[in-house]
């Protein structure tokens, strides 16, 4: 009887183990094919909505926007892109010379401040000019702009536009973007320090390579499993001291800040850097030391400094992830940056600063006509 019931056995585990194989390879197809899908659908959209669609080469700062540039609904109904004729984000103005009586705001940045995954009058820049009687606001942002690029943009242009306030808003990406010789494929141009001043390389910026859906593809399969394991982990962060400031980085935009704020006397404006702080950052220690030397950089060369992080950490955290679009939502492409909800929360912040700042206050009259709020 020992031979017959050995042989069922194993015949039975035999069964078992084809069973198991079978279900994990069945599995592994069903997990594969829905990365897949999920991969072709990223691909899709970060090359549809990487904000480079209505951008224009520029030789000096890599690329800005493109004038005329309009599509309808593109974030959802009623939630617009355009840029005016000078390629500004959004329809106004539509000539340098301020109306009697006006004051003006340029917003410089990258993409939370240029408002991707929002319309035309829900952005920062644009909420920030209704709550403020009698101030107009112009939008010189765009998406993938390093700091470095938003310093070049605003030093070579921003001077035939009378305006009274500078506000350079930047996330930590946008700080670092500044070691970079290229984004999505397009050439960006790059700072150096010399002599204690800044001198622009890699200009005039090449033109895009062609490169630009490849980088996207890499973009998109580093977020595959398979590539997440080979580097790793699932977080591409994993393995990075998060505090770390590069050596290189921290010396250009401080460069940035200082002849930034070196421009300003000139053009009659003040400056003011304004941190914007991510979904990331809502965490209680994510960034803190890196934000902290800014925040005495900025006291020591008395630069006004901005930083909405610890506000935003004192909202609610239910009411907080209102202010991200997340993956599930239905813009796609533009995951992480702010929603409607967040631009009106950081530009009340704003109004509030810049009214609560005597020197600004009295350059843009709030004294006069008071800050508004919008419902």
């Amino acid at each position: 009887m020992g031979g017959p019931t050995q042989r069922r056995v194993r015949r039975s585990l035999v069964y078992v183990g084809v069973t198991v194989i079978t279900v994990c390879a069945l599995l592994s197809l069903v997990e594969g094919g829905a990365s897949t899908a999920i991969f072709v659908a990223d691909i899709r959209a970060l090359h549809r909505d990487n904000g480079l669609d209505g951008a224009l080469d520029d030789t000096l700062v890599g690329w800005v926007g493109q004038p005329g540039f309009r599509v309808r609904d593109v974030f959802g109904a009623g939630a617009g892109l355009s840029h005016n004729l000078f390629g500004l984000r959004g329809p106004g103005p539509t000539s340098p010379e301020l109306s009697a009586g006006k004051r003006r705001i340029i917003c410089s940045g990258a993409s939370f401040a240029y408002g991707l995954g929002v319309g035309d009058a829900e952005t920062i820049c644009a909420m920030l000019g209704r709550r403020l009687r009698g101030t107009e606001t112009l939008n010189m942002s765009h998406p993938g702009h390093g700091i470095d690029q938003s310093f070049l943009w605003y030093q070579r242009d921003a001077e035939r536009w009378p305006h009274q306030v500078h506000l350079l808003g930047f996330t930590w990406d946008d700080l670092e973007r500044v070691m970079r010789r290229s984004y999505l494929g397009q050439g960006k141009p790059m700072l150096e320090r010399r002599n204690g001043r800044l001198v622009a390389a890699n200009v005039p910026v090449p033109r895009g390579s062609g490169s630009g859906f490849w980088s996207t593809v890499t973009t998109g399969a580093s977020r595959l499993r398979l590539a997440q394991r080979f580097q790793g982990g699932s977080d591409p962060e994993a393995g990075r001291e998060p505090d770390l400031i590069p050596a290189d980085a921290w010396d250009v935009a401080t460069g940035v800040f200082l002849e930034s704020l070196t421009l300003s006397p000139g053009r009659h404006s003040a400056l003011v850097l304004v941190y914007l702080p991510t979904s990331l950052e809502r965490l209680p220690d994510a960034g803190n030391a890196r934000r902290a030397r800014l925040a005495e950089f900025a006291r020591s060369q008395r630069l006004d400094f901005v930083d909405l992080t610890l506000d935003l950490r004192a909202v609610s955290p239910d009411s907080s992830a209102w202010f991200f679009i997340t993956p599930n939502q239905p813009v796609k492409g533009v995951s992480g940056q702010y929603t409607a909800a967040g631009h009106a929360w950081v530009a009340e912040r704003l109004a509030s600063h810049l009214a609560s700042t005597p020197g600004i206050a009295v350059a843009l009259r709030i004294g006069v006509a008071r800050a508004e709020r919008v419902p």
